[in-house]
């Protein structure tokens, strides 16, 4: 059954940054635009050596795609190198933070299921 109010969703190269753990982010699609089921953010410029803290988790699901540069990824105490091109799945309950460890800034993509809302960015 389709609901009468669901809709399209388009958002554009113009939308504004914000910053998120240093670094520049646009966030292309919240849960109140996809009927909380996910949501997908870009980090423009993780400069070398950021990383989130270490955490884990509970509810949400997390995918990276690195589109520049070079990133590290541990996933339950597995590092992972990843270039560009480079798909990386973070499974909920899997302690993991990622970790820029370019000699240049690295820039990603994350999906995170099943919803982030940008009331939290807030």
């Amino acid at each position: 059954m389709i609901t009468q109010n669901r809709r399209h969703y388009l958002k554009t190269s113009q939308d504004v940054a914000f910053q998120f753990f240093g670094s520049p982010t646009v966030l292309h699609a919240t849960s109140e635009q996809t009927d909380s089921r996910f949501c997908l953010l870009e980090q423009l410029t993780m400069p070398p050596g950021l990383a989130s803290p270490y955490h884990r988790h509970h509810n949400e699901d997390e995918a990276f795609y690195v589109l520049e540069g070079q990133m590290r990824f541990v996933c339950d105490g597995e590092w992972m190198n990843a270039g560009p091109g480079t798909w990386v799945y973070g499974p909920r309950d899997i302690p993991r933070p990622p970790d820029s460890t370019s000699t240049c800034s690295a820039r990603y993509r994350k999906r995170r299921e099943p919803e982030w809302s940008a009331a939290l960015l807030q």
